[in-house]
């Protein structure tokens, strides 16, 4: 009996570090959400850095099989310029491209994404926004949900329902006893 009850301790103790763990990352998650979206829509700060990266959601299959669609790329700006064969992200019009360098000439960088025959039109050092210095395979579809209104909104229920996970369990155990009280199986 000792035995079962030091077990049920040492699993609500690891349920509510895993509960902890989930909701500090669920929390950052919607901070860096929000920071994105004011950056974005107040600021019109079309790629928002957090200590000097960035990342990206890779809309299409320019860079396979290095970097697929629905990727996201994690991007570092530097201050010292890039290399032949390093991936970059630099602004392009209204949008960004993630693309392999393949040559420098003077001050613009030429690039070229890997399932491209063509290069890209030069591009000059002040639209570079950084080197992708890795990726989440796949996560950007998920990442692209979470910034609807009804992703939004299941991040906020799902944010609550864990900072609140322990009230809605003792709340139910309650009922549960109270209801079994009232049938007369609990005296």
């Amino acid at each position: 009996m000792d035995r079962t009850l030091k077990k049920k301790k040492i699993l609500k103790i690891v349920a509510k570090i895993f509960i902890s763990l989930v909701s500090i990352f669920v929390i950052m998650l919607f901070i860096l959400g929000v920071y994105n979206a004011i950056s974005k829509f107040f600021f019109k700060n079309p790629m928002p850095k957090i200590f000097g990266y960035a990342s990206a959601i890779v809309t299409s299959g320019s860079m396979e099989p290095e970097i697929s669609v629905d990727d996201l790329v994690i991007i570092k700006s530097q201050e010292q310029g890039y290399k032949v064969g390093e991936i970059i992200t630099y602004k392009h019009g209204n949008s960004f491209v993630t693309h392999r360098i393949v040559d420098i000439s003077e001050e613009n960088y030429i690039a070229q994404g890997d399932a491209n025959n063509t290069p890209d039109d030069p591009v000059a050092s002040e639209n570079v926004i950084g080197k992708v210095v890795g990726k989440i395979e796949g996560i950007g579809k998920v990442l692209g949900w979470f910034q609807t209104p009804v992703g939004i909104a299941v991040a906020l229920i799902i944010l609550l329902a864990l900072l609140f996970s322990d009230s809605i369990v003792a709340w139910i155990k309650k009922s549960i006893k109270a209801r079994n009280k009232k049938e007369g199986k609990i005296k």
